[in-house]
């Protein structure tokens, strides 16, 4: 490692009356790969913006001493991607745009194809072409990295780079900034909340509470003896979902093998565990959707699936396609004869790699998207407006960035209702979202990350729905909070009888929480 790139004593920053970074000091040096773990709130993103000089016109800063490159030798790679990409530019030019000094135009270019192709994008001439709405979540922030490299800075700030990214593609990115690391002598301030990645990837840890640098260290010194009771807490929650003791869906673990038993109730463990259903293998339950196997590029059921519900579905999914006009003559297709069917209080898990169409198939299932084939049957209950409700991935792309966070909860009801509630409604759906009254006049952009999302979901609640779709709503935020979320869509789901669809990269969690699960190939 070599000399430091940034030092910094005594920073804080606050907004009117909030604090939220407190004296807070480091160092980064030549190389190091920094990690910054904490709670979603704790002010790591403050802390990233501020030494960056973008904390904004309402921020207070103070600080003893701060030595950092000019903006030039510095890159900031967002926790939400569309929040860094120009909606209104193909991504090719973007990270053309930030490729540095006099070089050709087509040096450029093969610039930028390269860097997309490092990132793990498939088919980088086709992505470089389009515009970022056409991008997956996952696609989207693996360009944002690619323009923060092209840049050739000295130190990146990565905020939360990995969320949307399903595991081979994590790693893919690490790999990315480890070689950046090496080859360039690039330093890394990793604001994240995978501890895997951090105990990998990490030179040295730091433990962010409340605006605090509360515990610091290497990350074999923070996993073997943490200090602090929050840090025992964060790394107690890592593995969340590994535990076959612990569930919240019908999909269990007995002597090895994953299976789901019958019945919406699920079942009691006391007379030792029932013997695992012939023919499951160790990754997918017996009562899910066999996507795995295909048959000349299309997806397929199980046989038995109808067999072992014998209740009508709610939704019925009958060789469902999606395809993409991409100019040229050209078509892609995202999926292709897909067949499902979700029943009422459920909670169906879909999973997949980043790109494989996991959101546009809950767009379509939405209404938000139309098909390009196939048959979407729903049960009249389900055809009122405010019957089905969406959490989007993208929680800062969600909400309008003029609108108040309390108005834009109460707007799904004044639009299904002709009326606006009054504020106690809404502080009550904030409540039980878990989201303090005081958050009601901020906007979109004042608050964190992981409070939108929650805010997504108090949103989503307020008309109270029959069927929830939440599209990543755990990837952006920290173990505890991702925990905390995932328990409060469970609750309310028992609360209200909701059936849930939640779209996650994460098949580990999914197993811990859904009754079945739709796995999607490429």
């Amino acid at each position: 490692m070599n000399d430091s790139v940034l030092n910094v004593e005594g920073l804080s920053v606050s907004f009117g009356d909030t604090v939220a970074v407190r004296d807070v000091s480091l160092s980064l040096g030549g190389g190091e790969l920094l990690a910054l773990v904490g709670e979603s709130g704790s002010g790591k993103s403050v802390l990233c913006r501020t030494l960056m000089g973008l904390a904004g016109r309402d921020a207070t800063v103070s600080y003893r001493r701060l030595d950092a490159p000019g903006r030039r030798g510095m890159s900031l790679v967002l926790q939400d991607p569309m929040s860094s990409l120009d909606p209104t530019m193909k991504v090719g030019k973007q990270i053309e745009e930030a490729v540095p000094g006099r070089v050709p135009a087509k040096e450029k270019r093969e610039r930028a194809l390269e860097l997309l192709r490092r990132a793990g994008i498939d088919d980088p001439e086709l992505r470089a072409r389009q515009y970022p709405l056409f991008l997956s979540g996952g696609m989207r922030q693996r360009a944002a990295i690619a323009i923060a490299l092209a840049m050739r800075p000295r130190i990146i700030f990565a905020d939360e780079p990995t969320t949307a990214l399903d595991a081979p593609l994590r790693l893919k990115i690490m790999e990315l900034m480890d070689e950046a690391r090496r080859a360039a002598d690039v330093s890394v301030l990793f604001v994240t909340h995978d501890l895997n990645l951090v105990r990998d990837h990490a030179d040295r840890v730091l433990i962010m509470k409340e605006g605090r640098i509360v515990e610091s260290g290497t990350p074999a010194e923070l996993f073997a003896a943490p200090k602090e009771s929050y840090t025992k807490d964060l790394i107690r929650y890592a593995n969340y979902g590994e535990r076959s003791d612990h569930h919240h869906g019908r999909i269990h673990y007995h002597q090895g093998r994953a299976h789901s038993h019958e019945g919406a109730d699920g079942h009691s463990h006391a007379g030792g565990p029932p013997p695992a259903t012939p023919g499951v293998d160790a990754v997918f339950p017996v009562n899910v959707l066999r996507v795995g196997t295909q048959r000349d590029g299309s997806f397929v059921s199980s046989e038995s699936e109808a067999a072992r519900n014998p209740s009508p579905p709610l939704v019925d999914v009958r060789g469902l396609g999606k395809y993409y006009d991409t100019g040229r003559r050209r078509v892609r297709r995202v999926f292709d004869g897909l067949s499902f069917k979700i029943y009422e209080g459920e909670t169906l898990g879909v999973c997949g790699p980043s790109g494989v169409g996991k959101s546009t198939l809950a767009r379509c299932l939405a209404g938000i998207e139309k098909a390009s084939g196939g048959v979407i049957e729903v049960a009249d209950s389900f055809r009122l407006p405010q019957a089905v409700q969406f959490i989007f991935q993208d929680s800062a792309g969600a909400f309008d960035p003029r609108v108040r966070i309390g108005d834009s909860i109460a707007e799904p009801v004044t639009l299904a209702e002709g009326r606006r509630p009054e504020r106690e409604r809404v502080y009550e759906l904030m409540r039980r979202a878990e989201l303090g009254p005081e958050l009601y006049d901020r906007y979109p952009s004042e608050i964190s990350g992981g409070q939108r999302q929650r805010a997504g979901i108090a949103r989503a609640i307020s008309t109270n729905p029959r069927f929830l779709i939440a599209d990543e709503p755990v990837s952006s935020l920290d173990v505890t909070t991702c925990v905390r979320i995932l328990h409060l869509l469970k609750s309310i789901q028992e609360e209200r009888g909701l059936t849930l669809l939640i779209i996650s990269h994460d098949l580990r969690l999914l197993m811990h929480i859904s009754d079945r699960i739709l796995h999607m190939q490429p």
